[in-house]
Formats: C-alpha cells, sequence, structure tokens
C-alpha cells in the first residue's frame, strides 16, 4: 500500500497543472488547481512564483514535503504564466508632494501605485480613475500607472458605481444578437397542453415595495389534516435553451448585480422584467414545488411539475402583513384566506422546528434611504412583518 502511495505521489510530481494565481503582499501566493488530484490551495514560495499576480492563469508543478498529501505539505513551483490577469486597477488619485498615486479600492497585492508623469491625463485630484498598471516600478519598488479613466469623485455614488463595474469587470450591455434573440423568445407561446394548468388557483407574489421583477410566487390548498403548500418559480428555462447565445452570455455574466438606484441584470429586460416576471394578471410558465404538510407542520409528501399559473395579486411584506391582521373591503376574500392560511402554516412549521431544537437569531437590520445624489437621507428599522418568515 505504501509502494502505491509513493507511485501515486512520483506520478503526481511529474505532471504540469493550470491553476488560477492569487498573490500575497508578502509575495508568496496561492494556487487554485482544476486538477481534482490536488488539494483546493496550494501554497507558491516567493522564489517560485515567477512573477505571477492575482489573477492569473498558470502552469505549475508540485512537489511534497514530507511523506503526506495534507494542505501544507504541497508546494508549487510557476512553470508559466499562461494567461495573465488584466493589468488594471481602480482606486482614488492623491499627491505626495510632486507625485501622482493611485490608492487601489478594496484588498490589493500593492498597498499604493505612482502615476507615470507622462501618462496621467487630466484626472484631478480625489478623483475615482481606472489605471493600467506598467511592469516597471519606480527606484522605492513602487509600480508605475497611466490612467485610463476618470470615473468622478470619490465617494458620489455615481463614481463609486462605475468603479465597481469597472473593478469586478461586470458587462453593462448586451450584445445586439442577444437582445434581438431576447425579444424572439419572449414572444413564444406558451402550450398549456404540455403543463399543469394552475391559472384558477389563488396565487400570490410577496415582494419588497421596490422589487423590479417577482421570480416566485405561493399557493395554498386545505386538505383533510393539513395543507399542500404550492411554490412556484418563474421557468427562464422555457425563454433561455442551452448553449444558445442568450443562455452562454447569462453564464458570463454569472448574476444580476444590484447597486443603489441600478441593476445589471443577469438576462435582457425582455426576459428578466418581462415575460420571466411573475406579474399580476398575467400567464407566465412555472416550475411548482408542492409540499403536503401535516397539521404539526411535519412533510407528509412532495411532488413536482411544470406549470402555468396566473399571479392573482403582487402583494409587499407590509400589504400581506395587514391583510392577515384585519383584511381590506377591495382584497378578494380568496387572497385573505390565501394568507391567513398560509400564517397558519408558517406558524406551525416554526413551533415544529423550535420544538426540534432550531436557533433563533433575532438580529436587527437597518434599512438605509439615499437621496437621488446618492447621500444618505435616512436610515430607519427594516420591516420585520411575520410574512418575511413565511415567504
Amino acid at each position: 500500500m505504501t509502494k502505491n502511495k509513493d507511485k501515486n505521489l512520483a506520478q503526481l510530481t511529474q505532471k504540469k497543472y493550470r491553476a488560477k494565481y492569487l498573490s500575497h503582499p508578502e509575495g508568496w501566493g496561492i494556487a487554485y488547481p482544476e486538477d481534482i488530484d490536488l488539494p483546493r490551495e496550494v501554497m507558491v514560495p516567493r522564489k517560485h512564483n515567477l512573477g505571477a499576480r492575482t489573477g492569473d492563469i498558470v502552469e505549475i508543478k508540485v512537489s511534497f514535503q514530507g511523506k503526506g498529501r495534507k494542505g501544507g505539505d504541497v508546494r508549487a513551483h510557476v512553470l508559466e504564466i499562461a494567461k495573465p490577469a488584466p493589468r488594471t486597477i481602480v482606486g482614488t488619485l492623491e499627491t505626495n508632494g510632486a507625485d501622482w498615486l493611485v490608492r487601489p479600492d478594496g484588498r490589493n497585492p500593492v498597498d499604493i501605485y505612482i502615476v507615470d508623469p507622462a501618462k496621467k491625463t487630466g484626472a484631478e485630484l480625489g478623483s475615482k480613475v481606472v489605471a493600467n498598471v506598467f511592469d516597471r516600478c519606480d527606484p522605492q519598488g513602487i509600480p508605475y500607472v497611466e490612467i485610463e479613466h476618470e470615473l468622478g469623485t470619490a465617494g458620489d455614488l455615481a463614481a463609486e458605481t462605475r468603479s465597481m463595474i469597472y473593478k469586478y469587470g461586470l458587462v453593462e450591455s448586451f450584445p445586439k444578437k442577444v437582445i434581438e434573440l431576447a425579444s424572439q423568445a419572449a414572444s413564444v407561446p406558451i402550450d398549456l397542453e404540455d403543463r399543469e394548468d394552475l391559472t384558477r388557483r389563488t396565487i400570490v407574489t410577496i415582494d419588497p415595495p421596490d422589487a423590479r421583477d417577482f421570480d416566485d410566487a405561493i399557493s395554498i390548498e386545505r386538505q383533510k389534516d393539513g395543507f399542500e403548500l404550492g411554490v412556484h418559480i418563474a421557468d427562464v428555462s422555457f425563454y433561455v435553451r442551452p448553449g444558445t447565445p442568450i443562455d452562454e452570455h447569462a453564464r458570463e455574466r454569472g448574476t444580476s448585480v444590484y447597486f443603489p438606484h441600478r441593476v445589471l441584470p443577469m438576462l435582457p429586460q425582455e426576459l428578466s422584467n418581462g415575460v420571466c416576471s411573475l406579474q399580476e394578471g398575467v400567464i407566465r410558465p412555472t416550475l411548482s414545488a408542492f409540499i403536503a404538510y401535516d397539521k404539526s407542520g411535519q412533510v407528509r409528501a412532495t411532488r413536482f411539475s411544470e406549470s402555468v399559473i396566473k399571479s392573482s395579486k403582487r402583494l409587499t411584506y407590509i400589504q400581506a402583513q395587514e391583510l392577515i391582521d384585519g383584511g381590506a373591503a377591495d382584497i378578494d376574500e380568496k387572497i385573505i384566506a390565501l394568507l391567513r392560511d398560509m400564517d397558519t402554516l408558517a406558524r406551525s412549521i416554526e413551533s415544529r422546528r423550535r420544538r426540534d431544537g432550531m436557533i433563533h437569531l433575532d438580529l436587527p437590520e437597518v434599512n438605509i434611504e439615499l437621496s437621488i445624489d446618492g447621500s444618505v437621507a435616512a436610515a430607519a428599522k427594516a420591516d420585520d412583518s411575520y410574512t418575511h418568515k413565511i415567504i
């Protein structure tokens, strides 16, 4: 067995591996190999990093200190920088005597960069800037940069938002082809025969008041010994097929990114805020999960379905709580009954969880209200209606 293990170690040390590199301010680094035979993180000594910087894709060889294969026993030697990371930083423009400096945002292997006097352009003191990093340094070892873009004054909401977009390589606009395909996909008719028709059920969405898209809805049906809960999620795959340009572009984005006063959606607006949003009174394709609970909040059965729904009402958390507590003359009684049944079920599930030893952390949250110019206008305790727990 020992011979086989030694043989495996020898084989690992003979191969080259591709990895992503993260540099440490002290000069050493960490390689994240793609090969699952190696640990997730492998330390790279400073003398073996070949000048690699954070984000570089590198080719490495490994060695083992001692006879173990556990975490700290493995060391990597960078053989080649296969794909350098973009050599740009985002930071704030400062001065130190006659020198103009860029202090990068967030954590960075280098604390400060010096602006090449010939590459300063017209950026002003205190500006947020995007700068390209040179491979050369000043006599003190501070890397030189040239300013590529000025984003605005540091602290300004628009400038700070743009700096996050540049820093993390976020994409603001969609390719023309993706927009065209999204418009075509949005017009695809829904074949009701191939999906479970839930359009006659009372179904609601409950979201914050400023929500722009509604991706989940709920329903509930009384049964002899409890309830059947329906959770209905917008079926994005009905409109976004695997391997299409829309799908590939969404994969590159990974997620929607939310900023104060702005959002960079993963999908074009025709989809994200249109046909993939469970808007009130509109038929939408969904994926539904049905969970049957008994009166004590225990799960009895589950099933799943490709379905279509038509949301009966778009509610906020506060509106839903007000309807549970007192009702309203202009709201359908079926909606009020649904909400109160949801409240009953949620409380029985919570009681069951508490009996089973659930830990409840009552941590206060604060909502920050911003003015149009991005400054803080007010701060208040966040809404803690029980409807948040229901959802």
